[in-house]
Order: C-alpha cells, then structure tokens, then sequence
C-alpha cells in the first residue's frame, strides 16, 4: 500500500501545529504553574515562563508545522521505497 508524501505530512504538519496551538494556550493561560506541572512530569525543574511574544507564538507553531511536514513527506517516501522491496 503506497502512502501520499503529501497528504502525510500534510497530516503531520497539522497535527504538530494543533498540539503546538494547544501547549501556547495552555501556557498563556496556565502560565508558570502550567510549566512547573509540564517538566515536573518530565523530571525537569528550573523552567520560568518569558513574557508573552506574538512572533515567539507564532514561531512557535509555524517551525513545528514545517518540520513535522518534512519529516512526514521523507517517512512516506522511505515508507513508499521499502514496501515495493518487500
């Protein structure tokens, strides 16, 4: 079954952008409290929360749009390559 490099890292690009989205409310509303909780999950402690920055905001969903995009067409096309060995 051969994967669209496209639609996969549509899909993925999406997704990390969403969950981005979701960790950039979560820390303007929940703020210091909400990162102790994050890393205190994570065994990391030390975290202190920047003022708020609307291009960091914004950066901060668009680069793991793209990266996760990029990822995602190279998982399909390796995906596509190694299924026509098999």
């Amino acid at each position: 079954m051969a994967l669209n490099p496209k639609a996969v890292a549509l899909t993925l690009g999406i997704f990390a952008a969403v969950v981005h989205l979701i960790f950039t409310i979560a820390i303007v509303v929940g703020g210091q409290s909400f990162l102790n909780w994050v890393a205190g999950i994570h065994m990391i402690s030390g975290l202190t929360v920047a003022p708020f920055s609307a291009m960091n905001a914004v950066m901060g969903i668009v680069v793991p749009f793209i990266l996760a995009s990029i990822f995602g067409y190279i998982l399909a096309t390796i995906w596509n390559f190694v299924s026509e060995k098999v």
